[in-house]
């Protein structure tokens, strides 16, 4: 599942839409694979054309709460990327407010080398490394 538009002023469809179309993505990969692979299953948010005036903090913080409260032990890693000194600032400030899980989960990493600490450069959306 990719969710790669970052601009909440223009956003193809309703945040409720999105949530259901990845919640469909989860379900159908876990079915295909059988549900133990979905043990394994790590969402990247790609930070590649995040702006600080095009970032859409509301879908972001939905996608996470409801990964983590419908698949809790299924999301292991949360990667956020390319996570720059500001994000990593912002972050450090926010992390405290978070939730212990959430906090645990999310990973800040800079770019393909950490990215592939986590997942296998094959599991990756075409054009990803560029």
């Amino acid at each position: 599942f990719v969710l790669d538009n970052h601009d909440k002023n223009n956003r193809v469809a309703s945040i409720a839409t999105y949530i259901k179309a990845m919640i469909y993505a989860i379900e159908k990969e876990g079915q295909r694979s059988g549900k133990n692979e979905l043990m394994k299953t790590c969402l990247l948010i790609d930070r590649r054309k995040a702006t600080s005036k095009n970032q859409d903090l509301e879908l972001i913080k939905e996608v996470l709460d409801v990964l983590i409260c419908l698949y809790p032990n299924s999301m292991p890693s949360v990667l956020v990327c390319p996570c720059n000194l500001a994000t990593r600032l912002f972050f450090g400030i926010v992390k405290p407010f978070l939730d212990k899980k959430t906090a645990e989960t999310a990973k800040l990493v800079k770019g393909m080398k950490e990215i592939e600490e986590y997942v296998e450069k094959s599991e990756l959306k075409e054009g990803f490394d560029s």
